[in-house]
């Protein structure tokens, strides 16, 4: 939507109310003298194209929830609320904006669900509002620049030219090249880390210049700090900031006041005419430094308070002792006034502090002389790596650095030389810490981890993947006793041949990876698989049956066989005896066992076979037959007449006739 030349006048609600809109442009828009301005809520993409214009509204003239503004070139004047107003929103730019004569400036605060936010504003006029005029309180990691800024005249009883506070740990802050003055307290900081304040000029604000609680390590740079009606700065529980090269000139208390706070520095300022002519800092707290290892601060009335001092020409031989029970003093004090500044050293990549930085990188740190001096630069690294130069100018500075451990703190210490004006020097170090090594990784195997079902012989794989491409070692081993390893091995797929396995049988793999060359880190892990159930077969055939070929009719006779089941189960036999009857199944007996079993005929011959099933019902083919032979009766006597004659013979001469006896089956 493209909202073009829009006049809203004489409005007693909200000129332009949006809820979940987007890609919405506004261009040449003037709101006058309506209830709200412009209220945004759950929008995107929204575009602000000058001119616009917001005047004379009862509350806010931008109001905005869950929606990012991105303003240039806009004019919010004299509406009761403040200009720009927001909760629950993310980002705020402002670019060339005059934002006067409001109940307050810009106020961008944080919920507690809130995402980090970035503020940014350059070269805006936030004046004459009576409320703060830039109060902003953001959730952890977000960003802060305010740049080329000027505000002004922001008078309210308890007013703030700047407040900036962070919920937790914050991301950049650069306030830098405003001019803040007439305010309560010219900037305000709480819970502000690492920052940046320079080359600003803070000045006749009704309590403190600058204000900082819970903010450690910041650097305080290059400002003029004058004629505040209490402190300069305002150090509470504040601990290892620098403050350095910066003028304080008559404020009417300390120049800089120092209370809960320790391991502060300060050094090469000038301070002239603070606390109406009397003792110009004080310092109630341990380990603050106001000197550096060779110079320390210039103090207008130095003379005055020590009138029977010598000097050198840069250094008095005196110290200047600073008010305070913590006994504190600049040890090096300056015969005169700092007129050229040292180079400056802007936020260095990695961050100071920063971890898991690789074993291989570039490290840079941004380098300025203010006066545009030509300088000479070092920056070391305690693992012996240089780069240096002389006669450079602004811009970025490096070191390339290589071969370094893993898990290992390093510190890199910088020095740039004001060769062409001042002759003073930057020293500072910085610290990065590499990452932690890491073991080699297990991908998936192949099969998977618990398969079943698997073949008597196949190839078991995984893939092996050193997380900083180390070399390592490897072994693979079945719980069987196959085993393949490797060593000065590259990232890829490992393999182990299995063979022999049994069926139906879970395994065990055992897998080792070290990593000798990096971390000297390790991992093991076991896996599993299951192979596949035996298939079933049936029993062989079994043997031709043995036995009496020929005998007598109606004698039992035993015959015996035997077979083998592929799969070892046990064995059932069924016999065909050839005289129309069949056996039961007979068994079970083991796979390869001789059995036997008997049975009678009457006169005949007959075809003797066998047949074998396993346990699971599967059976064999019948034998080869054996064929026996039972004897016939004579024609020419009766048979009964004739058996009852040959017995009586035969047991009355048993030893006649053996050939016929045994024919006959006596």
């Amino acid at each position: 939507m493209y909202l073009d030349t829009v006049d809203v006048i004489d409005n007693d609600g909200y000129a332009i109310d949006l809820i979940g809109a987007n890609n919405i442009v506004f261009h040449d828009v003037v709101i006058d003298n309506a209830g709200n301005g412009l209220e945004l809520s759950h929008c995107t993409d929204i575009t602000i194209v000058p001119p616009f214009t917001i005047h004379n509204t009862l509350n806010y003239g931008i109001s905005a929830s869950y929606t990012d503004l991105n303003l240039n070139n806009v004019t919010i004047t004299e509406c009761n609320g403040y200009g720009i107003y927001s909760t629950y929103s993310s980002n705020l730019t402002l670019i060339d904006c005059t934002i006067s004569d409001n109940g307050g400036g810009v106020q961008w605060v944080y919920s507690s669900s809130s995402p980090s936010k970035n503020v940014y504003i350059q070269r805006c006029a936030i004046k004459n509002n009576t409320g703060h005029g830039v109060f902003l309180s953001l959730p952890q990691g977000s960003n802060i620049i305010i740049t080329n800024t000027s505000i002004v005249n922001n008078s309210g009883s308890s007013t703030y030219g700047i407040y900036c506070s962070f919920v937790d740990s914050s991301g950049m802050f650069i306030i830098e090249k405003n001019t803040i003055f007439n305010s309560r307290y010219g900037i305000y900081m709480n819970n502000i880390n690492n920052g940046f304040i320079s080359c600003n000029s803070v000045l006749n604000n009704y309590y403190d210049g600058i204000y900082l609680t819970n903010c450690d390590n910041n650097t305080i740079y290059d400002n003029n700090i004058s004629s505040n009606n209490r402190f300069g700065i305002y150090l509470y529980n504040s601990n290892n900031n620098n403050i350095d090269y910066n003028d304080f000139l008559n404020n009417l208390d300390y120049s800089i006041n120092i209370i809960g706070s320790a391991s502060n520095s300060i050094k090469l300022n000038n301070f002239n005419g603070n606390n109406y002519g009397d003792v110009q800092a004080s310092d109630s707290s341990t380990n603050n430094r106001w000197n550096g290892t060779a110079l320390g601060n210039y103090w207008s009335d130095y003379t005055s308070r020590y009138p029977n001092a010598t000097n050198n020409g840069a250094i008095w031989d005196t110290p200047y002792d600073i008010d305070g029970n913590s006994g504190s003093a600049d040890y090096k004090p300056l015969v005169f006034p700092i007129t050229n500044l040292p180079p400056v050293f802007g936020a260095p990549t990695p961050t100071n502090g920063s971890t898991n930085q690789p074993l291989s990188f570039t490290w840079s740190i941004p380098i300025t002389d203010s006066e545009g001096d030509l300088f000479s630069w070092t920056i070391q690294c305690n693992n012996g790596q240089t780069s240096s130069a002389t006669g450079a100018t602004n811009g970025t500075k490096t070191l390339s650095l290589s071969g370094l451990s893993y898990s290992k703190t390093y510190k890199v210490w910088v020095n740039a030389t004001d060769l062409g004006g001042s002759g003073l020097y930057t020293r500072k170090w910085y610290t990065f810490t590499t990452k932690a090594s890491l073991p080699p990784v297990f991908g998936t195997p192949t099969p998977a981890n618990g398969s079943t079902n698997q073949p008597l012989s196949f190839t078991w794989n995984i893939s092996i993947n050193d997380p900083e491409g180390d070399t390592f070692s490897w072994s693979i081993q079945c719980s069987n006793g196959q085993a393949n390893s490797g060593t000065s091995a590259a990232n890829g797929t490992k393999t182990l041949a299995l063979s022999g396995l049994a069926y139906s049988t879970t395994y065990k793999i055992w897998v080792n990876a070290t990593d000798p060359t990096g971390s000297g880190l390790y991992t093991r892990k076991w896996f599993t698989f299951t192979t596949q159930q035996q298939q079933n077969s049936p029993p062989n055939k079994p043997n031709k049956p043995s036995g009496e070929t020929n005998g007598k009719i109606n004698t039992p006779y035993t015959y015996s066989t035997s077979t083998t089941d592929p799969n070892g189960d046990q064995v059932y036999y069924q016999w065909d005896w050839g005289d129309g009857t069949q056996s039961n199944w007979l068994g079970p007996y083991n796979s390869g066992a001789t059995v036997s079993t008997t049975h009678t005929w009457g006169k005949g011959s007959y075809s003797i076979k066998v047949k074998a099933k396993d346990s699971n019902g599967a059976e064999s083919n019948w034998s080869d037959p054996l064929t026996i032979t039972m004897p016939k009766n004579s024609a020419l006597i009766p048979y009964f007449a004739l058996i009852q004659m040959l017995k009586q013979f035969f047991e009355r001469f048993p030893h006649v006739f053996p050939i016929l006896r045994h024919l006959l089956g006596y």
